[in-house]
């Protein structure tokens, strides 16, 4: 980011512009004694590869564009295929000098210095202050304890109420925020107390839930953000992708948000092994059930091996045991423990999107009625997660393990070990017998723990929730739409 007084530029931004400035100076001066042709040339030059590198980013994001056509012409919020502009300008300029074949020289001359100037401003441009999610932590407008841990990817908008780009921005933002699902969106605003952030955000019929509070604005200084507004981009890994500086269109967010996105969940390699001992175990259920065909000789030793060469495959590719992984007896299964679709979530209590998504499989679990919901306890954000494992783990020999789950994944934000307790305890745990419970079975409890964490680190989730779908591995969120194909998928294969 580069400050020049009370402007502030991305380093992007200002080595481009430096560069095709210099460039423009440089044909001026070495073309001078041909008089203005070669200069007016390296002007149109210039103009129409912007003119493509915009055009080239509103094709690209054209079902953003048509809703709100006049963005077309915000050329302030960015937005642009550099290379696109850089190759349509070359074939332009590439054309008009084959007629004046006595400037290629001097045109070569300001391209180099131009190129130069560009490459230079960019390896001198300030680094940001940190490169990976912050570690603070910081609190809801409720007053709640928030913080941020890997697994999904991030955009983290710093942001005041006085800063007219931030209020213009903030209504497109939020809306985004709403219909996200698969990454986190964080407004945290700098500086301002509750009572003032809650004015504006009644006066602009803004919602509040991923609204965090920064009055020292830790995080302008953690990122050396010279100014408002700020978009940061983190991968899933935790690590610092982009940082945009002012005013972001819809398009440029939903493009920079799809680059930290990574693959849509797909069908992962082992998903042709997975397959076999899936579709032998289902057939079995549904035929202890009466839906299959009579077992017979050739079926059950068709069965019979899949269940063998599947464990012998994955190993030999260094993935975990289907049968730990689907059959593991500690786990608990909610749903219908027959059910002839079996479904693995990895989920940990603090994960905001396990909790948005929660709802959507409960309820289809409950609707679909054959459907068999294995629960992967993977606890990875912290000592709370750990805390709120073990009670409701221990709650099992009391029946209560289902009642709380649903009172912590009821939840929004982060949990203190004191938000644990009470939720449990108002879902009718009984704390003490949950700790005793565990205690006497602490091997058992740890070992299952250490099992889904080794699953998963196997399988190569970089977070929660990450779900197998029948013979599909889903390493990210997923709305009731996918989840309901999925299921489908998973009954006809």
């Amino acid at each position: 980011m580069i400050a020049l007084g009370p402007f502030v530029l991305s380093a992007e931004r200002f080595s481009a512009g430096l560069g095709i400035l210099v460039f423009l100076i440089a044909v001026a001066v070495l073309t001078r004694s041909a008089g203005r042709g070669p200069e007016q040339r390296a002007t149109q030059a210039v103009v129409l590869g912007v003119i493509a590198a915009r055009l080239a980013f509103v094709l690209a994001n054209l079902r953003v564009f048509l809703v709100d056509p006049l963005s077309v012409l915000y050329l302030w919020q960015g937005g642009y295929l550099s290379l696109v502009g850089v190759v349509a300008a070359a074939l332009w300029l590439g054309r008009k000098l084959r007629r004046m074949p006595d400037q290629l020289g001097a045109f070569a001359i300001a391209l180099i210095l131009g190129a130069a100037s560009w490459n230079t401003v960019r390896l001198l441009a300030p680094e940001p202050g940190a490169s990976q999610l912050p570690t603070q932590t910081l609190a809801t407008l409720d007053g709640a304890a928030a913080g941020f841990a890997p697994g999904q990817p991030v955009v983290l908008n710093l942001w005041a109420s006085w800063c007219p780009p931030c209020r213009r921005e903030m209504p497109m933002m939020t809306e985004v925020a709403a219909e996200e699902t698969e990454v986190g969106m964080v407004f945290a605003n700098q500086g301002e107390g509750e009572a003032i952030i809650r004015r504006f955000l009644d006066q602009e019929d803004l919602p509040g839930a991923d609204v965090w509070l920064d009055p020292s604005s830790t995080l302008l200084a953690e990122f050396t953000v010279p100014g408002l507004p700020a978009t940061l981009f983190f991968d899933a890994s935790g690590a610092l992708h982009h940082i945009h500086m002012g005013e972001i269109s819809r398009a440029g967010l939903l493009s920079r948000m799809d680059e930290i996105r990574g693959p849509a969940p797909q069908a992962h390699p082992l998903g042709h092994i997975l397959k076999a001992e899936i579709a032998a175990a289902a057939s079995l259920r549904r035929h202890r059930k009466g839906q299959s065909m009579p077992l017979t000789r050739r079926s059950l030793i068709a069965a019979s091996a899949s269940l063998v060469l599947a464990p012998l495959a994955l190993r030999a590719q260094g993935y975990p045991d289907p049968g730990e992984v689907l059959n593991d007896p500690d786990a608990p299964v909610l749903g219908n423990p027959q059910g002839d679709v079996t479904i693995v979530e990895y989920f940990d209590y603090q994960c905001p999107f396990c909790k948005r998504g929660h709802p959507d499989l409960t309820e289809e679990v409950a609707r679909d009625g054959d459907i068999r919901l294995i629960l992967k306890d993977w606890p990875i954000f912290g000592a709370a997660s750990i805390y709120a494992t073990k009670k409701v783990l221990g709650a099992q020999k009391q029946g209560a393990y289902a009642a709380g789950l649903e009172a912590l994944m009821a939840t929004e934000g982060r949990l203190s070990e004191g938000q644990v307790d009470d939720l449990l305890t108002g879902a009718g745990v009984d704390l003490a017998r949950a700790d005793a419970d565990y205690a006497a079975e602490n091997a058992r409890w740890d070992g299952l723990l250490d099992r889904n964490d080794t699953q998963a680190s196997a399988f190569g989730f970089m977070g929660t929730p990450a779900y197998i779908i029948g013979m599909t591995m889903f390493p990210g969120a997923i709305d009731r739409n996918t989840l309901r194909e999925a299921i489908k998928a998973a009954r006809g294969a």
